[in-house]
């Protein structure tokens, strides 16, 4: 009866038979006539164990002290609570600013100490910055693997030039604007929690800025410009003066 209630239930079941009765279990199915009162009360209990051994959802574990059950049950919890935890996670979604944080931002926010607003802006940035190492390190080395750019007109090098210049111009325009308008509102006024969304936000930004500039400059280093001399300056003679009476 209890294992019905149970099953109707959906309630998870876990089934141990003690290793003697499991091991009479194949002599009871030749001989269902023999007596196996030394071993169980009634006969009707192999029926049972293999009636729950049919069953496609239960596992059957054998034991032969308390000892082994408490093991049994120790793996069998931890599976069930990572079932449930799989499925708590489906139901109601994590923050989704979490897995935008690295370790120390993430300890940061959750533990949230003295001024962690101002503490988790610092090591978002850090580790927005850490990122791009790889591209920093082509940087010093002077290699990229990108498309060179070859420039043998004087005016297109001229515009060429202009133009990285004032998308320079824009980049660090926008790294100014972002931060003069967004620090206060991602850390909060004096009083007033930090926005963790605000401050992962900033701080991403920040790191393209600086993902720009890194490739602005291996733009600059790979592109293959002609030289732009200066006009030649021709030698006139200078014109003779005039006099007017």
């Amino acid at each position: 009866m209890e294992f019905l209630e149970a099953n109707a239930k959906a309630i998870p079941i876990y089934v141990f038979v003690k290793s003697d009765v499991l091991t009479l279990l194949p002599i009871w199915k030749t001989n269902p006539q023999a007596n196996f009162s030394s071993a169980v009360d009634s006969p009707k209990l192999f029926e049972f164990i293999d009636l729950l051994r049919a069953k496609k959802n239960l596992w059957v574990f054998p034991f032969k002290n308390a000892q082994e059950i408490c093991s049994t049950l120790r793996r069998q919890l931890s599976y069930l609570l990572s079932d449930c935890l799989d499925f708590r996670s489906r139901l109601y979604p994590p923050d989704p600013v979490l897995g935008l944080l690295g370790p120390d931002s993430l300890r940061t926010y959750l533990e949230k100490p003295s001024y962690w607003e101002y503490l988790a802006l610092a090591h978002c940035l850090r580790e927005n910055i850490e990122r791009h190492q790889s591209k920093r390190l082509d940087v010093e080395l002077g290699i990229s693997f990108g498309a060179t750019i070859h420039l043998d007109d004087r005016q297109a090098t001229v515009n060429w030039i202009s133009k990285k210049i004032s998308e320079l111009g824009v980049v660090v325009d926008n790294f100014d604007r972002a931060f003069n308008t967004g620090v206060i509102p991602a850390v909060g006024p004096p009083g007033v929690p930090g926005d963790m969304t605000r401050i992962a936000h900033l701080a991403a930004r920040f790191g393209e800025a600086y993902l720009s500039l890194l490739e602005w400059t291996l733009e600059f280093r790979t592109s293959t410009l002609i030289k732009i001399e200066p006009p030649l300056l021709t030698k006139t003679e200078p014109p003779a003066p005039s006099l007017f009476f």
